[in-house]
């Protein structure tokens, strides 16, 4: 194969070829095989390059990297200098780094260097390691490829740090997903939002603010009361105004600043907020070292922010399957509601049907009050009805009415019915995030 691709580079120039030890993971383990390394110049486009290569190689999906100039791509190679060990050195740290999936592949040399390559948000913690081992600095350099190749590097480097996670105003990125942030803050009042203008600004802020505030104000009235500073401070807008912007701010700077560009959907971002208190919020400022105490010495709480590019809308057809009861305290928003659906969401994962989008939660005598993480309507002779109460009112759903209002479309604030799914002229889920 080697010997077909040199042949093919008849454009290229100091073309060379180095055998080295690849190290990758494969099937749930560490694989490692001898390859073939082919580096070459030229002058030709990328993509006539990329046409001949893809023709020569026998893999189905080979490695055709290409230098670039773009130091906000999200693909690096990373070359890491000899170990004093020499090449079983370099192929132990290899292994290593294959094992941690903080990269795609590592390729060992005859000398004991070894080349990876990884997403942007994986070098600091590859250069760790390397240097942990006296392998030095990191010599990093930014590339393009094809594109079957950087999405399966993408994938394969799991561990790497993806989002960003701020807790009072300390933000650091990581490979946390915003379901898995939640379920480590349990029993806390969330709220999930996206930004607008490309990250300068939320959408309907102020209806996030007050919802999580009344949120926090009805989770601390069912469980006592809680003392009269914690309602002051975290069960009101104004009070939990100023640490919602702090986490928020601090997060999409930390965000911007480590990803860059590199969001989802329309360049727009999702926002995942949650606010503990009590051994809840001690056990999510373990470690973070932004503990806030009152006069008298009790926590005040604790307000986390979770980054991550806002995703695409789904494709149609939009399946949503009526499966689960009503939640306990619908009016609040807790991060326990993470968990409780958890065996929901398996099921729709395996619906022989195809993917379902959304869950919708139904009463005992069928009717759909909302989803699992939206708010349903059904079109009713040209009358949108929804449920008006039992619900968790999203701000999608206020604007939604106040656009009706404004139109002069009728709303029915009653639950539709899936009996009465026959005469529905049509159907619709909201949702700010999704």
């Amino acid at each position: 194969a080697a010997e077909r691709l040199c042949e093919a580079l008849g454009f290229a120039t100091q073309v060379t070829r180095e055998e080295i030890h690849s190290f990758y993971w494969w099937e749930g383990a560490v694989q490692s095989e001898p390859e073939v390394r082919v580096s070459f110049e030229t002058s030709e486009p990328f993509e006539s390059v990329l046409r001949a290569v893809e023709a020569a190689h026998s893999y189905d999906v080979p490695m055709i990297l290409a230098d670039t100039s773009d130091k906000g791509a999200a693909h690096w190679k990373g070359v890491i200098r000899p170990l004093d060990g020499g090449a079983k050195a370099g192929a132990a740290l290899a292994e290593r780094l294959a094992a941690s999936r903080l990269v795609a592949c590592a390729q060992v040399a005859p000398d004991g260097s070894i080349a990876v390559k990884t997403v942007a948000s994986a070098r600091l913690a590859v250069a760790r390691a390397a240097e942990e081992e006296g392998g030095g600095a990191v010599a990093w350099s930014p590339v393009t490829g094809n594109a079957a190749y950087l999405r399966w590097l993408e994938e394969e480097c799991v561990a790497a740090p993806r989002f960003v996670v701020a807790a009072d105003g300390h933000a650091a990125p990581s490979a946390q997903t915003a379901k898995d942030f939640l379920l480590s803050r349990p029993g806390g009042a969330y709220t999930t939002a996206r930004t607008s203008g490309g990250g300068r600004s939320v959408f309907e802020w102020e209806t996030h603010v007050e919802r999580t505030a009344a949120s926090v104000g009805s989770m601390l009235a069912a469980g006592g009361g809680g003392a009269a500073e914690l309602q002051a401070a975290l069960g009101t807008a104004a009070g939990l105004r100023p640490r919602l912007d702090a986490a928020v701010a601090a997060a999409v700077r930390e965000y911007m600043r480590e990803f860059g560009r590199r969001v989802g959907g329309a360049g727009e971002l999702k926002l995942t907020l949650v606010v503990n208190w009590g051994e809840a919020a001690e056990a999510a400022k373990e470690g973070a070292g932004c503990a806030e105490a009152a006069p008298d010495g009790s926590l005040l709480g604790s307000v986390g922010c979770h980054v991550a590019p806002l995703p695409p809308l789904p494709d149609p057809p939009i399946r949503a399957e009526v499966r689960g009861a009503p939640r306990a305290n619908a009016a609040a928003k807790d991060s326990s509601w993470v968990a409780d659906r958890a065996p929901l969401e398996a099921l729709m994962r395996s619906a022989e049907v195809g993917p379902i989008n959304e869950l919708l939660l139904a009463t005992d005598s069928g009717e759909l009050l909302e989803g699992s993480q939206t708010n349903f309507y059904a079109i009713v002779d040209g009358a949108v009805h929804t449920a008006g109460e039992g619900i968790l009112e999203g701000t999608v759903r206020r604007l939604l009415l106040e656009v009706c209002g404004r139109e002069g479309t009728p709303v029915v604030l009653s639950p539709p019915r899936l009996a009465d799914a026959g005469r529905w002229e049509g159907a619709l889920i909201s949702s700010a995030s999704r």
